[in-house]
C-alpha cells in the first residue's frame, strides 16, 4: 500500500471481459484491476456481458468479487438518437453514434443495489460509451473514465483507408458529455489525454497498458524468427496482410530463412502461405516472445495505445513498428524500437535486427529498461488518482 493511502472498495464496469486475453483490451482491463490489487485496494469486476467471456475463467480469477449482468441493446432508444444524429450530420451520420446508445439502462437497478450491498469507494467505467454507469453513483463515490480510445470522428481513420467503419464513433459534443459525468478521465496515452482537456473540464490523467515484465535477459533467438501477435478485428488484419503481402517478401529475398510466427484470433483472417506459421490463439505468449529474433507491429491506422507494442518491450524484444504502432510511444522511437513509414524502410529495418544480433541485444535492452520505466510511471499516477477525492462530477 501506497504511503498515505488506503485500502479502497473498487468497481470495474465493463462491457468487454477481462478472460479470455484474446484482445489488447482484455489484457488492458486485467492489467488495470491487477494494478489495483497490487496497491492493496479490494477490486470487484463487473461485466455487463455486451462482449461474451470465459465466466469460469473470470470466477476463478476475482473469485466472489466476479460479478456478471446480460446485455441487452436498447433498441428504441438506439433509433430515435439515430435519426437525430443523422439530421445533424447527414450521410456521416450513419457512423455515429449517441454517447449512450450502446449503453444498456436496464443494468441501474442491478449496479445501485450493488453498490449498496458493498459500499464501493470509487467506480472505474470501461469505456465513454459505458459513462452512463458513473451516474448510478453519488457525491461521496470517485467516479474515473478509462477511456482507452477517443472516439470523436473514429469513423474517419477507417474511410481515410478505404474500410468500412467498424466498432464506436461519436461526435466531439457526444464524447465531451460522456467525459463530463466523470471526476477524472483516465487517458491510456497522453495524446488522448490532449484532447480529452481539449473536449471537456475534467481532471485527466495518463495511466498506459501496464505490462509484465519478463524475467529473460539478453538475446537467445537463435532463428530468423518474426512475430506478429493480433486479434481478428479488421485493423490487425490490415496490418497482417500489409506486412505479408508488401514487406515479407522482400525480406526472405535478402534473408531466405526468415519466418514469420502469427499468434491469435488474426490468423483466421489469413492463408497459409511459405515462410508464415499460424498458430491461433495461445494461452501463453511468452515462449513464442522469448523465442522471436524481432517482433513487427506493422499496423497502419487506429487509436488508443497499442498494446502489443507495449506488450513486446514488457518482453525485452527487439521490435519494429509503423507510426500508428508508435503513437503515445513517440519519445523511446529509436531507443526502445524501430519505426518505419514505408514498406522499403520497416523490411530494411527488420533486415538489419535479423543480421546483427548486437543491435538486437541493444535495442531489446532498452526496451526492457523503457517498459519498467513506463510501469513505474503510470502506477504512480493510478495509486495518485485512487487516493483523489471526489468531485462530484455533473452528468
Amino acid at each position: 500500500m501506497e504511503h498515505g493511502s488506503s485500502k479502497k472498495k473498487i468497481l470495474v464496469i465493463s462491457p468487454t471481459p477481462t478472460h479470455p486475453h484474446s484482445a489488447g483490451n482484455r489484457a488492458r482491463i486485467h492489467s488495470l484491476m491487477t494494478s489495483m490489487l497490487s496497491l492493496g485496494h479490494e477490486v470487484h469486476f463487473l461485466h455487463i456481458e455486451k462482449e461474451a467471456g470465459d465466466r469460469d475463467a473470470m470466477r476463478a480469477c476475482w473469485g466472489d468479487r466476479y460479478h456478471s449482468l446480460s446485455y441487452r441493446m436498447p433498441e428504441n432508444r438506439s433509433s430515435k438518437a439515430r435519426r437525430k444524429v443523422c439530421k445533424w450530420l447527414g450521410s456521416e451520420g450513419q457512423y455515429l453514434y449517441g454517447i449512450d446508445e450502446w449503453y444498456d439502462p436496464t443494468a441501474n437497478e442491478f449496479i445501485r443495489a450493488l453498490a449498496a450491498k458493498i459500499g464501493f469507494d470509487a467506480v472505474i467505467a470501461e469505456y465513454v460509451f459505458f459513462s452512463g454507469a458513473l451516474r448510478c453513483f453519488g457525491d461521496g463515490v470517485l467516479k474515473l473514465l478509462d477511456t482507452h480510445d477517443a472516439f470523436t470522428d473514429r469513423h474517419r481513420r477507417y474511410l481515410a483507408e478505404g474500410k468500412k467503419p467498424l466498432w464506436f464513433s461519436t461526435s466531439r459534443q457526444e464524447e465531451a458529455r460522456g467525459l463530463e459525468r466523470a471526476d477524472v478521465v483516465i487517458a491510456i496515452q497522453d495524446n488522448e489525454a490532449r484532447h480529452f482537456r481539449e473536449i471537456s473540464h475534467r481532471r485527466v490523467i495518463t495511466v498506459g497498458h501496464i505490462v509484465p515484465l519478463d524475467g529473460v535477459r539478453g538475446d537467445e533467438a537463435k532463428t530468423a524468427g518474426m512475430l506478429y501477435v493480433g486479434s481478428g478485428n479488421e485493423i490487425n488484419v490490415h496490418a497482417a496482410k500489409y506486412f505479408i503481402d508488401g514487406i515479407l517478401p522482400g525480406i526472405r529475398k535478402h534473408i531466405p530463412s526468415a519466418t514469420l510466427t502469427v499468434a491469435g484470433g488474426v490468423c483466421e483472417k489469413l492463408a497459409d502461405i511459405p515462410g508464415v506459421r499460424l498458430l491461433g490463439q495461445v494461452d501463453d505468449l511468452a515462449p513464442l516472445y522469448r523465442s522471436a529474433a524481432v517482433v513487427v507491429n506493422p499496423i497502419l491506422f487506429g487509436t488508443g495505445l497499442k498494446i502489443k507494442t507495449v506488450e513486446a518491450l514488457g518482453f525485452g524484444r527487439s521490435l519494429v513498428t509503423t507510426p500508428a504502432g508508435a503513437e503515445g510511444l513517440e519519445g523511446v522511437a529509436g531507443k526502445a524500437f524501430m519505426m518505419a513509414d514505408s514498406e522499403p524502410a520497416f523490411s530494411s529495418a527488420v533486415i538489419t535486427l535479423l543480421s546483427d544480433p548486437g543491435a538486437r541485444r541493444v535495442l531489446a535492452e532498452n526496451a526492457r529498461e523503457c517498459a519498467a520505466e513506463w510501469n513505474r510511471r503510470c502506477l504512480s499516477e493510478l495509486a495518485a488518482v485512487l487516493n483523489s477525492p471526489p468531485s462530484g462530477a455533473p452528468d
